[in-house]
């Protein structure tokens, strides 16, 4: 058997439209749950405030 040289954007397209929706569903709810987490914990454990290091006060 030969391997399959297709490109990653060619086995996509070959992949049934139910497949495809359904991975790409997927990807998008997974991307969504990472915003979500990323905002709840950027709002329990807020970011500590910069410290500007090249600025002097006179």
């Amino acid at each position: 058997m030969s391997p399959n040289h297709n490109t990653l954007a060619q086995s996509f397209a070959a992949l049934p439209p139910a497949t495809r929706l359904k991975l790409s569903l997927s990807v998008c709810a997974v991307a969504g749950i990472g915003l979500l987490i990323s905002d709840y914990l950027e709002a329990k454990m807020p970011p500590p405030p910069k410290i500007n290091k090249h600025h002097t006060e006179e």
